[in-house]
């Protein structure tokens, strides 16, 4: 027991440690030689790359983000399903693996161990782990995402807007009728599921404090919009 406990953590790890590497600051200063970090609103995701770096970088930036935030949860359901017993021995603490590896993603993202813990805001990481664990309500909640974008033109309501509606929409997952829609790559629905993209909801809300303040003062940026 205290041996698959132990195990449970492991994707976790793993996923922080992938989800760490800095894709923006490492384009920023590969490209550019400057730490995007300190242009623009301090971000090094790829809305601040793209308002001082352009298209090039923001691209980049954004395959180099999805790479590694999908990959963890796809090495979690190998590690989990197939290079160990945790899911036999334990269907639970299997789903418990997979879901933490979505948190640590989170916090990679957002407290990069590479990059002296300033990262982004978690919006890839948030996105890569929904669409890993049940791609429909992820493309809903990107495309709920974008038009909020396309209408408001402020990629922080876009963000914080679009994953709440996704997480809401787990908990039609509830239904037993519907559990199953949607869900791949090894996960589950069901209220641990509901749970874990909540909190990496909560996770991305918080490292948007300062978009918000922004935000009630009239003075967030668009898109395009470097801070002055």
């Amino acid at each position: 027991m205290i041996e698959n406990l132990a195990l449970t953590f492991v994707p976790m790890l793993i996923g922080y440690l992938l989800a760490s590497i800095p894709s923006g600051v490492w384009i920023g200063q590969l490209l550019y030689r400057k730490d995007v970090r300190k242009l623009g609103s301090g971000g090094s995701g790829m809305t601040n790359v793209y308002r001082n770096f352009g298209k090039l970088a923001a691209t980049l930036v954004f395959i180099m983000d999805l790479t590694k935030s999908i990959l963890p949860v796809w090495i979690a359901s190998l590690f989990v399903f197939q290079w160990t017993t945790l899911a036999t021995e334990n269907a639970f603490l299997g789903q418990v693996g997979i879901m933490l590896t979505g948190i640590g993603t989170g916090l990679g993202h957002c407290y990069p161990i590479f990059a002296q813990f300033r990262g982004g805001k978690a919006v890839s990481s948030a996105g890569s782990f929904m669409l890993m664990t049940n791609w429909m309500i992820a493309f809903i909640g990107l495309a709920v995402m974008l038009t909020i974008i396309k209408v408001k033109k402020i990629v922080s309501i876009g963000s914080i807007l679009g994953h709440l509606f996704a997480v809401l929409l787990t908990f039609i997952l509830w239904i037993p009728s519907l559990s199953e829609i949607g869900m791949w790559n090894g996960a589950q629905s069901g209220w641990l599921f509901t749970l874990t993209n909540f909190l990496i909801w909560l996770l991305l809300v918080y490292r948007h404090k300062e978009n918000i303040q922004r935000l009630l003062a009239g003075q967030e940026l668009d898109f395009k919009k470097k801070k002055a």
